[in-house]
């Protein structure tokens, strides 16, 4: 009696042949998945950056919407002086409103500071002086001026900051940076005006 050779399983050409087929087809799945993971990490670090950067936008607004126009100052390495119009600065000294009274001047709160320092390490000249892959990165301080030494973080991992006043009309401009987790670097930049209520 002659068995069947094609019960017993598949013959080496068949084998082959089917490894020949699915080898490439089972290459294209993982090489795809890898793909959609890093690129979920990347939308995912693109949107972390911003989400954050938005946050220090909105706590700086938080401090300055209610300030008086006309207690801003800037240091010009000498002094604090009034502001130019129309140029940027990254240091900018100011009062807000307390109370409004029928007649005479405003009453104005405690003076505060807000400024851009560069971290440790890092000189404004353009390049990656501390090699994390940011340049000239530092963060946004907010302090009485009475009483500089004790301050807040508003924002860190900053690679640019500037302030500037045209009018009653206030620009802000912000670029943070951080990597995500496969250590891809992602920038957010967002400019933003508004107007001070108080002149």
């Amino acid at each position: 009696m002659i068995r069947n050779p094609r019960t017993h399983g598949f013959t080496a050409i068949e084998l082959m042949i089917g490894l020949t087929i699915l080898v490439p087809i089972l290459f294209a799945v993982l090489s795809t998945g890898t793909v959609v993971t890093r690129s979920m990490a990347v939308n995912e670090g693109a949107a972390a950056v911003w989400a954050d950067t938005v946050q220090i936008k909105n706590r700086i607004l938080q401090f300055l919407r209610p300030a008086s126009l006309g207690s801003m100052q800037i240091y010009d390495g000498m002094a604090w002086v009034l502001p130019a119009e129309a140029t940027p600065y990254q240091t900018l000294r100011y009062r807000t409103l307390d109370a409004m009274p029928v007649t005479g001047q405003p009453y104005l709160k405690r003076g505060r500071e807000l400024s851009f320092q560069l971290d440790r390490g890092e000189t404004a000249d353009g390049k990656d002086n501390d090699g994390d892959g940011l340049v000239d990165e530092g963060r946004i301080f907010l302090a009485f001026s009475d009483s500089p030494a004790s301050r807040s973080v508003l924002g860190s991992h900053i690679e640019q900051f500037s302030m500037m006043r045209k009018g009653r009309r206030f620009f802000i401009s912000l670029q943070r940076a951080r990597r995500d987790r496969n250590g891809t670097m992602h920038r957010a930049t967002l400019q933003t005006s508004f107007y001070l209520r108080n002149n």
